[in-house]
């Protein structure tokens, strides 16, 4: 079993939060960012897991998450900008 889906299926928050995006890239339009809440979370998780688990378990931008990691500062910042 690749070690982004072993994580996911040991870690309840990564689990929701890979869930989370698959929900929201078959409900929604292509393109349409994910909520800042959503980011916060995949941010929090990259400080556990590291950036390419999160990254391939949630199929987000593996460039964009650190970038984002690396400007917050505790949790529920991005909610804030």
């Amino acid at each position: 079993m690749p070690q982004s889906l072993l994580a996911a299926a040991t870690d309840p928050n990564l689990a929701e939060t890979a869930a989370a995006s698959t929900r929201r890239r078959s409900t929604t339009h292509p393109g349409l960012a994910h909520p800042a809440e959503f980011w916060s979370q995949a941010v929090a998780l990259s400080g556990t897991h590291g950036v390419s688990m999160v990254a391939r378990a949630s199929r987000l931008d593996y460039d964009a998450l650190p970038e984002l990691r690396g400007r917050v500062q505790q949790p529920g910042d991005l909610l804030d900008a």
